[in-house]
């Protein structure tokens, strides 16, 4: 965020951009559990260490940045030109189970992404089209999650969460967005015993952010899931290093901890472990969007030292499509007809343009 006040910046109450990850590029150091309420293990107050991100790859890694950064703010200029283009009727994609609230929180939250890291030159025009998405909130019916049955609230209630969050983060006014949240309040409650481990941390940030009290203390959620789990690798799931990468997330995403305060020492010895042969099965089986989530992780834990985190964004790089949009879904046109760009490329544009953006914000 803008050090100075400037009328088209985002609000200043956020004092820290949710979205920049605190990892430097030093030459040492440069995300569905079953869903129950958590049974915690007792909690560590220890805190990582500053040598966790030992080996040579420092220097490397900071090399290959610089050199590659040229290359890397034209794949994210092209992958704004293409978002751009993206109109969403979320009326229409609800119609044809692509959940518009969803699509919303995606697009709106590149482009905050976007305007955090941007040039002054850049910032009036990304902050224009933030105001113009986030227009879609002011429709009656989108406010409609208190006559939704169970099924869709559950899908698109963390989404309409977050929605607000982000438009709070960019300036915009909440206040009558926040009075529906307050009415869903105790519907939300109801169900978070029935979510996954990852979506109640999301939701521990979001109560804090929106003032809400916990049905339980949600922040608990963090001792259990997929890492705490600490299974192999070789034997994760897909579903399930998605999982990972969202724990991972949850953490970093929308909490205001320092890297080294998120993970225990094992979690993290675990996770560089995790994450570096994770990201190998999934580069060789050319799989854009895990390899974007998987980095984004790498990103956040400082990992960046890792031979494969360089292997990871070349290959964001070298595979972004020509219209700059990153995916190969075309066999799904047949289901999604012109909607496809929103129902299956649009969530791996955005999450590849966030590696990026996270990598080469500072060069």
């Amino acid at each position: 965020m803008p050090a100075a006040p400037d009328p088209n910046a985002p609000s200043s109450r956020a004092s820290r951009s949710t979205f920049r990850v605190a990892f430097s590029l030093t030459l040492c150091c440069l995300l569905a559990a079953p869903a129950c309420k958590p049974k915690p293990r007792p909690p560590s107050r220890r805190s990582l260490p500053a040598s966790v991100c030992e080996g040579q790859g420092g220097a490397a890694t900071a090399a290959w940045l610089v050199a590659n950064a040229p290359l890397a703010h034209t794949a994210r200029a092209r992958a704004r030109a293409w978002l751009d283009k993206i109109t969403l009727d979320l009326r229409d994609l609800d119609q044809h189970d692509i959940p518009g609230k969803r699509k919303l929180a995606e697009l709106l939250g590149i482009y905050v992404e976007l305007y955090d890291t941007a040039g002054a030159a850049d910032r009036t025009a990304i902050l224009t089209r933030v105001r113009a998405i986030a227009t879609a909130t002011a429709e009656p019916q989108y406010h409609d999650l208190d006559k939704v049955d169970d099924a869709i609230f559950k899908r698109d209630s963390t989404s309409y969460l977050r929605v607000a969050f982000l438009m709070g983060h960019a300036g915009l006014d909440t206040t009558a967005y926040r009075k529906h949240i307050e009415v869903l309040r105790e519907r939300l409650d109801r169900q978070m015993s029935t979510r996954g481990y990852n979506q109640q941390m999301i939701f521990h940030a979001y109560y804090r952010y929106f003032g809400l009290k916990e049905p339980y203390p949600l922040v608990e959620a963090k001792t259990v899931g997929v890492i705490p789990g600490r299974k192999s690798p070789y034997k994760l799931t897909q579903s399930e290093v998605y999982d990972l990468a969202h724990e991972v997330g949850a953490r970093y995403d929308l909490e205001e901890l320092a890297p080294d305060a998120a993970f225990l020492p094992a979690d993290l010895a675990y996770l560089r472990w995790a994450l570096d042969r994770l990201t190998v099965r999934y580069l060789m089986a050319d799989n854009r969007d895990l390899a974007g989530e998987l980095a984004i992780s790498m990103a956040y834990l400082g990992f960046t030292d890792l031979a494969v985190f360089r292997e990871a964004i070349d290959f964001l790089l070298q595979s972004q499509n020509p219209d700059g949009s990153w995916g190969a879904y075309q066999e799904a046109r047949a289901t999604y007809g012109t909607r496809l760009d929103v129902a299956m490329y649009l969530h791996t544009t955005v999450i590849a343009t966030r590696a990026l953006i996270l990598t080469f914000a500072k060069l």
